[in-house]
């Protein structure tokens, strides 16, 4: 599984769903906007859940990659890592500790080059048949503080939301 690289004049963005499926490089005017890989940090879109306390196990895990076009592509992620080997050894009692095995993620990153902009576009489906509660998280390491940041849902601005505390369908906008 190779790196995606998008560049345009402005921008050159590099995508690896080999490596969380996540945005590992953004560089914008020749400025670097993310922090770099290192172990377990650096990129930014990278979806956890609060139960699996960071770093999680999505960050080291290979996403599937269900479509892809010039500047755009759809990964799938199936959380079952944490319980894998448990089943496989017969604990069941240890099989879902983090309460997310069963869940499936489903994102698209869509590269915006004429606003220098960054999509992303989430759902997450329970495919088990246990109850799931869960809160997603969006992880980023911007590189620096930007300043025209905003968020998007349905269409409309979401006045008063953070970056890491809304949940279920949403669009984020990355503004640079």
């Amino acid at each position: 599984m190779s790196e995606i690289v998008w560049d345009s004049q402005k921008d050159s963005i590099v995508v690896s769903p080999e490596k969380g499926g996540r945005i590992v490089s953004w560089k914008h005017l020749g400025k670097g906007l993310i922090y770099p890989l290192k172990k377990i940090n650096g990129g930014i879109l990278r979806i956890l859940s609060a139960d699996e306390r960071f770093p999680g196990s999505s960050y080291a895990v290979p996403h599937a990659i269900t479509h892809q076009r010039q500047c755009s592509i759809s990964m799938k992620y199936f959380w079952n890592t944490a319980g894998a080997f448990a089943r496989l050894f017969g604990w069941k009692q240890k099989a879902n500790l983090l309460y997310i095995d069963g869940l499936l993620l489903e994102k698209k990153i869509l590269f915006l080059p004429e606003k220098s902009a960054v999509v992303l576009d989430m759902k997450i489906s329970n495919v088990s048949k246990t109850k799931k509660i869960l809160v997603p998280w969006i992880h980023n390491d911007f590189n620096g503080i930007f300043d025209n940041a905003y968020m998007v849902q349905n269409g409309g601005l979401c006045a008063g939301m953070t970056f890491d505390n809304i949940s279920g369908w949403f669009r984020r906008f990355f503004d640079v």
